[in-house]
C-alpha cells in the first residue's frame, strides 16, 4: 500500500498510518465536497483572473530587473545577465489560492544589492508607478516585507540578498549553498520559497492535498485562527500540517483527509517533544542554526511546533503563545467532535451514493463562522490612528506586527484569558488638528477633523477576581501590561506626529457600530449573528456599520468523548518519540501547556486613565 510514496524524491519523516484506498462512496463524497468548495464557497478563481496574475508577475519581474540594472550602474558593478529574479511561494505557488488572494513573492538579488536599497530606491520606483497602489513597507516585521496592490492584485514582496554576484537563469532555490553566508533576514525570506517547493515534493497526492488545504484554510479563516502575526497558524503552517496528514494517509481522498486532519490535530500531544515534521532535520552544517530544542532554550519554549521541511529547519509557529494555543486546541476539538468524528465513523446520515446537497449539509457546521462579537462580555479595543491613509498603512503595519507582544504582556496578569481576533476594521475618528483659516492661508486654527483609523479587538475572560466589600463589584488593573506595550510602540524610530494608538475597554453592549453586531442594542436572531460575522462581512478588514447589538451565542450540547482505545494518533506519537530519540535530540523537558475547555474571552483598556476594568456582579 506504499506505492504512492515512491514518486517522492524526499522520504517523509513518519511512515503511513493507513494506506487504504478510498471506497466508491468516499470518492463520490470527495467529488461533491470539491463541488461545494468551488460553487458554494467560491474558492477557485477564473481563467481570466489567473491570466491577470501572470501578467502582473511578469511586469513586476521587469521592474525588479530594471531596478537592479540601475543599481549596478550607479555602484559601477558588472553583473552581465545575472540580475534579480522573482519567485512565488505560499498559496499561489502551492496552487490553492482563491479569487482576490494575495501573491507571496520573493526578490532574490546579487550581493551588491542591500536591503536598504530595497526599502529606498525600489520603494521609490514602485511608489511612482501608476499601477501600484497602497504601497506599505513593513521593515520591522519578523520577515521584512513590502505590501502593495499591483494593477489590482495584492502583492507581498520579500527580499533576499545572496552571497553570489550573479543570479543565473537556471538558479535552483532549493540548493543549500544559497542559505550559507547570508544574513538572517535573507534566510527567513528564502525559506518561504524553499519550504513551498519542498512541500510539493513531499506530498504523495497533490490533488487531494490541494483540495484539503483549500478547505482547511477556509475553516481557519472563518473560525478566526488564520494569522501568523497574531499568534495563530499562518499559511505555511497550515500547508505543512495538511501535508503531514496526507503523508499519514497517502491514498486517502479529500473527504477522508478532512476528518483525519481534525482527528490528528485533536489527539496530538502538542509540545516541543512532538513537533510536526515532514522530513528529518538536516543539521549537517554546524555553522547554520536549525530548530533544536535540546540545544536552544528558545526552541524549548515553543508550544505547537510545526517544522519547515527545507534547510535550515525552522519552527513556522514560533509566534504561538499560551492564549492562541488554547484557542487553536479548542477549535480542533470542536471541529472533530461536532463534525469529523461522525464522518470518520461512517455515520454520515447519507445514502450509499450521496447527493451534493447531502454532503454539503454534513460539512456545513464545520464552516460556521466563530461568533466573536457575541462570545464575550468584555473586549479590548486597539485603535490605530493617522491623518492620512498612507500614513495609517505604515503605522498599522508596524502596530499589527507587535500586537502579539501585548498578548504576552496580558498573559502575565493572573486570572485573565485573551482571545485575539485577527481581522481589523477600518473607520474614521474625530481629532483636533490645526488647519488653515478659510481665506487666510497664513493663519491656523484648531478644528475637529475626521482622521483614519483601524481597530483590532481582543476578547477577554476573567476567572475568580477579588470583590469590593462595599460595592460588591470585581475589578482588575491592566495598566502595567498595556502601558509597557504603549511605551514600546511609541519608541518606534519611524513614528510620526500624527500616528496614535489608543487602547480601551468596551463591553459587549457598547461595541462600536463599525464591527458586526455593534451599535445600539436590540435583539437579533442566531441567523443574523452568523451572517453578520461571516468572513464576507470582514474579509477586507472593514465592516459595514450596523445598528444591531449582540446576543449570547447558543452553546451546543457537550459531545461525550470517544472511548479510549489504542488510537492511530497514539501509535503515531510512539513512532515520533522513537524517531526523535534515535535522532539524538529529545529535549530535556516539556514546555508547560495551558489548556482550558472553556471558551476564551478578553477585555480592552483605556490609555488615558488607570486601566481598571470593573465587573458588575
Amino acid at each position: 500500500g506504499n506505492d504512492s510514496l515512491c514518486c517522492m524524491s524526499v522520504l517523509p519523516y513518519c511512515p503511513p498510518v493507513n494506506t487504504d484506498r478510498p471506497t466508491p462512496r468516499q470518492e463520490a463524497c470527495s467529488v461533491a465536497f470539491e463541488h461545494m468548495l468551488r460553487h458554494t464557497y467560491h474558492l477557485y478563481e477564473s481563467e481570466e483572473e489567473m491570466q491577470r496574475r501572470e501578467e502582473v508577475l511578469a511586469n513586476l519581474s521587469v521592474i525588479i530587473r530594471d531596478w537592479i540594472r540601475s543599481l549596478a550602474q550607479r555602484k559601477d558593478v558588472s553583473y552581465g545577465d545575472g540580475g534579480g529574479r522573482i519567485f512565488t511561494f505560499g498559496s499561489y505557488r502551492l496552487g490553492v489560492h482563491g479569487p482576490n488572494a494575495d501573491i507571496d513573492t520573493l526578490c532574490v538579488a546579487p550581493n551588491f544589492v542591500e536591503r536598504e536599497d530595497f526599502f529606498s530606491s525600489l520603494h521609490t520606483r514602485l511608489a511612482t508607478n501608476p499601477r501600484v497602489t497602497e504601497l506599505q513597507p513593513v521593515r520591522e516585521a519578523h520577515v521584512p516585507v513590502m505590501k502593495m496592490y499591483f494593477a489590482g492584485v495584492q502583492i507581498d514582496l520579500l527580499f533576499a540578498k545572496l552571497s553570489e554576484s550573479v543570479i543565473p537563469q537556471d538558479f535552483d532555490i532549493l540548493d543549500k549553498k544559497h542559505v550559507r553566508n547570508v544574513d538572517e533576514k535573507s534566510v527567513l525570506s528564502l525559506n518561504g520559497c524553499r519550504v513551498t517547493d519542498q512541500i510539493l515534493k513531499l506530498v504523495p497526492n497533490i490533488d487531494a492535498f490541494r483540495t484539503t488545504l483549500r478547505a482547511i484554510k477556509l475553516w481557519a479563516k472563518r473560525r478566526g485562527v488564520y494569522s501568523n502575526v497574531m499568534g495563530y497558524f499562518g499559511g505555511v503552517s497550515w500547508a505543512i500540517l495538511v501535508a503531514f496528514v496526507c503523508q499519514l494517509y497517502p491514498n486517502a481522498c479529500s473527504h477522508t483527509l478532512m476528518a483525519k486532519f481534525f482527528k490528528v490535530c485533536t489527539e496530538w500531544h502538542w509540545n516541543e517533544r512532538l513537533p510536526i515534521m515532514l522530513t528529518r532535520i538536516d543539521d549537517s552544517d554546524p555553522s547554520v542554526p536549525v530548530w533544536n530544542p535540546e540545544k536552544n532554550h528558545r526552541d524549548r519554549q515553543h508550544l505547537m511546533p510545526i517544522i519547515t521541511p527545507a534547510y535550515p529547519a525552522m519552527n513556522s509557529t514560533h509566534n504561538v503563545c499560551e492564549s492562541t494555543a488554547r484557542v487553536l486546541k479548542e477549535e480542533f476539538r470542536r471541529a472533530y467532535e461536532r463534525v469529523c468524528r461522525d464522518i470518520e465513523n461512517n455515520d454520515m446520515r447519507l445514502q450509499a451514493v450521496p447527493s451534493r446537497e447531502e454532503v454539503e449539509m454534513v460539512w456545513q457546521p464545520l464552516f460556521e463562522p466563530f461568533p466573536f462579537f457575541t462570545s464575550f462580555k468584555h473586549y479590548m479595543q486597539i485603535d490605530i490612528i493617522a491623518d492620512t491613509e498612507s500614513s495609517l498603512r505604515t503605522w498599522a503595519g508596524y502596530c499589527e506586527s507587535k500586537l502579539r507582544t501585548l498578548v504576552l504582556n496580558l498573559e502575565q496578569v493572573p486570572d485573565v484569558e485573551i482571545h485575539p481576533w485577527p481581522s481589523s476594521f477600518s473607520h474614521t475618528v474625530q481629532r483636533t488638528r490645526h488647519v488653515p483659516v478659510p481665506n487666510k492661508p497664513d493663519e491656523r486654527m484648531s478644528a475637529e477633523v475626521k482622521v483614519f483609523a483601524t481597530s483590532f479587538f481582543f476578547g477577554l475572560k476573567f476567572a475568580s477576581l477579588p470583590r469590593d466589600p462595599r460595592s460588591g463589584n470585581q475589578s482588575i488593573n491592566l495598566a502595567t501590561p498595556v502601558s509597557r506595550f504603549i511605551t514600546q510602540i511609541n519608541h518606534w524610530a519611524e513614528k510620526k506626529e500624527d500616528m496614535e494608538i489608543c487602547i480601551m475597554h468596551v463591553t459587549r453592549k457598547n461595541l462600536p457600530s463599525f464591527v458586526p453586531l455593534g451599535g445600539p442594542k436590540r435583539k437579533v436572531t442566531e441567523v443574523e449573528a452568523n451572517v453578520a460575522q461571516s468572513p464576507s462581512a470582514v474579509s477586507n478588514g472593514t465592516a459595514t456599520p450596523t445598528s444591531v447589538a449582540p446576543v449570547a451565542p447558543t452553546v451546543p450540547p457537550a459531545v461525550p468523548p470517544p472511548k479510549k482505545t489504542k488510537s492511530e494518533s497514539e501509535v503515531l506519537t510512539q513512532q515520533t518519540q522513537q524517531r526523535l530519540s534515535t535522532n539524538g535530540n529529545p529535549p530535556p523537558s516539556s514546555a508547560p501547556s495551558s489548556e482550558s475547555s472553556d471558551p476564551v474571552a478578553r477585555a480592552p483598556v483605556n490609555l488615558k486613565k488607570p486601566v481598571i476594568i470593573k465587573l458588575k456582579s
